[in-house]
């Protein structure tokens, strides 16, 4: 059904391009539903390019018509990536009012894997945030939305009773409350065994080596640990450079794998004050 209530056969396309149904959508969902029973993971790649200028199917259609299909048939989706890198999904391609319908929820709700990785707009804001909430079994979940909407997107996030159970948080392009990140990041306590920061900053008057600190000591399963930042921890611009350091929390290993990009040229004294900071930081 359509949102004025009249009905509709095949596959819905965004109604924002074509028109009416292309050659071909009906037999992609048949042949995802009955012949490949196994094909249930998609990546979605954008090579640059804005797709409201283009008059040809674009990876915001392929977006379109992989969740449109999802929405008809509730094909049960494990792992949906997006990858568009600083571009932008073009919402206008979008049929937003499938996402909501109880079809797609249940067909949704299999997803342990998603990674949607764009630059957000307003218009997209909410799409996204649907993705993450329906996912119900989400095991494994990175975002990279650039800089706008990002501290307003996790702490949508944070309102939403949502990602208790990751394994794999990966957090990239964003500018956050310190606070609200770490509310974020510790519902996932006792599951998160990974989790990365790349380029994200936070708030005046935060420090890295206090986030760290406290999530050090709130993620007792945290196995992988990565870090990789625009400036320095000191927020000098510098040469990136790879560190590496072993984490120690009441005699124990913190992680077993630890991953500081910090952009410095000289490291030894700052890094040597840096992990002091942090062994001496508590939540």
């Amino acid at each position: 059904m359509t949102p004025s209530g009249e009905a509709s056969s095949g596959i819905d396309i965004p109604s924002g391009h074509t028109e009416a149904p292309l050659p071909g959508f009906e037999q992609l969902q048949d042949i995802l539903v009955h012949n490949l029973p196994n094909c249930r993971s998609f990546h979605i790649r954008s090579l640059g390019g804005s797709d409201d200028k283009s008059d040809d199917l674009t990876p915001s259609d392929a977006i379109a018509i992989t969740l449109s299909i999802v929405a008809h048939s509730s094909l049960p989706v494990k792992s949906f990536i997006v990858d568009y890198g600083s571009g932008q999904v073009d919402a206008k391609r979008l049929q937003m009012w499938q996402y909501r319908q109880p079809s797609f929820q249940s067909g949704w709700s299999h997803v342990q894997e998603l990674s949607l990785v764009q630059s957000l707009t307003s218009e997209t804001f909410d799409w996204a945030i649907g993705l993450i909430v329906h996912a119900t079994s989400l095991r494994k979940l990175s975002l990279g939305f650039g800089y706008d909407h990002s501290a307003s997107f996790i702490e949508r996030l944070c309102s939403s009773n949502v990602l208790h159970g990751l394994a794999s948080f990966s957090l990239g392009c964003a500018h956050v409350t310190s606070d609200k990140l770490s509310e974020l990041v510790v519902r996932s306590r006792y599951s998160l065994r990974a989790l990365s920061f790349r380029h994200v900053s936070i708030e005046s008057g935060s420090e890295w080596p206090t986030v760290l600190g406290h999530l050090r000591d709130q993620l007792p399963s945290l196995e992988n640990f990565s870090v990789h930042l625009a400036h320095s921890l000191w927020s000098r611009e510098r040469n990136s450079r790879h560190v590496s350091y072993p984490l120690e929390s009441s005699g124990r290993a913190w992680i077993r794998r630890s991953e500081i990009y910090a952009g410095r040229e000289e490291v030894e004294g700052e890094e040597e004050n840096f992990w002091r900071g942090l062994s001496g930081a508590r939540g």
